[in-house]
């Protein structure tokens, strides 16, 4: 999936449930302009097989995701040429 999306450019964006991928597609475009937005799994879609470990690793992943989204952005701050200016 990454070598797939890494040439999205400044308006374009990424909307995944949350593979553990989701965290490396984040650090590779979303300094690019292009947001990567990890979604929980939606409580309906959980089976009764599902365990609560497993959901709780998904859930994990999604923050994890938001995190490095917001390290991408916070570099994207820090080096943006009107505060260079």
């Amino acid at each position: 999936m990454e070598i797939r999306l890494r040439g999205l450019r400044s308006g374009q964006r990424v909307i995944s449930l949350p593979p553990t991928s989701t965290i490396l597609l984040t650090t590779i475009i979303s300094p690019l302009g292009v947001p990567v937005t990890a979604l929980d799994v939606p409580a309906d879609w959980w089976t009764q097989r599902a365990s609560a470990d497993h959901r709780a690793h998904l859930t994990s992943v999604v923050e994890l995701a938001r995190q490095a989204r917001a390290a991408a952005e916070d570099v994207k701050e820090i080096d943006s040429p009107e505060e260079n200016e």
